[in-house]
């Protein structure tokens, strides 16, 4: 597979004018089209995600320099594991589906009983308010929907998630009752119960097996290389700054009298904010 290594590099090493939407067209010529991705997967969707924090326009310029070498670090890394590759075959309605879930996204693997990977894929978890009691409990529902989607009747659920588990396994065996006392306990519960509703009215014959987090063929959906984690933390302290600009410019507003936009901005001593952001703010005034 050099030739998708020698297009990424070509697109983000000698131009690097690379723009918002190249970004894009070069995540979704790699990943988008192909039904099993592997690594890949995280690494293209936190590429993306990391275009939009940085841009606003398709045609603005990328010129954040970690992006640059994230997608230069995937180039070399297709050329010594590239999962994109071998025959995807599909018979019989029996599959194992392994889930897996992180603070960073949730992963599923749609695995035949022969050992070949027919489909993969993973979501980003961004919003960190997100307890690891729902997001387990999530990614198990989108692994049995994917099983469900490719036709399986006979579906074994792997997770390495001892909770889970035991939620799962006791709400289909029905020889205990189903007591949680986790964290969003209310939330929880119908996740579990979706699963068991799906089992009875589609018929299915669905087991859940507990695993090693080390034989988790989800795992690698679920995590990016830590130097983009680390990197990643500049862009959301700027997030951060520009959450905490509109509080501020709202008390400038009140103290000052609810002047008018100009007003505002020139009260606004730090300097650090735009008219846009100033006219916003006095929009969103009721006594303005």
């Amino acid at each position: 597979m050099a030739s998708r290594s020698e297009h990424i590099t070509i697109q983000s090493t000698h131009h690097r004018r690379v723009t918002h939407h190249t970004v894009f067209a070069l995540c979704g010529w790699l990943v988008e089209h192909l039904q099993v991705g592997g690594w890949l997967q995280p690494a293209a969707a936190w590429i993306k995600c990391q275009a939009n924090a940085l841009t606003q326009g398709w045609d603005d310029i990328v010129d954040d320099d970690s992006l640059l070498q994230q997608m230069e670090y995937v180039a070399p890394q297709l050329v010594r594991e590239d999962l994109c590759r071998g025959l995807w075959c599909e018979y019989g309605d029996r599959a194992a589906v392994w889930t897996d879930a992180s603070a960073l996204a949730a992963g599923v693997v749609l695995e035949m009983p022969q050992g070949g990977v027919i489909e993969d894929a993973c979501w980003l978890q961004w919003d960190d308010s997100s307890h690891i009691n729902m997001v387990e409990p999530d990614a198990a529902v989108c692994a049995v929907n994917l099983a469900i989607a490719w036709g399986m009747k006979n579906i074994e659920l792997r997770t390495d998630s001892a909770t889970v588990y035991h939620w799962i396994d006791d709400a289909l065996s029905g020889h205990a009752q189903l007591q949680m006392k986790a964290h969003r306990e209310m939330l929880i519960r119908p996740r579990v119960e979706i699963i068991c509703q799906l089992v009875s009215e589609l018929g299915l014959t669905l087991s859940v097996r507990l695993v090693r987090s080390t034989d988790n063929h989800a795992y690698v959906l679920t995590c990016v290389p830590e130097e983009w984690v680390r990197n990643n933390r500049l862009v959301a302290a700027a997030m951060d700054e520009q959450d905490t600009a509109e509080p501020r410019i709202a008390d400038v507003h009140v103290c000052s009298g609810h002047p008018g936009i100009w007003h505002t901005l020139f009260f606004e001593f730090s300097r650090l904010v735009t008219r846009a952001e100033v006219r916003e703010v006095v929009k969103r005034c009721d006594v303005c």
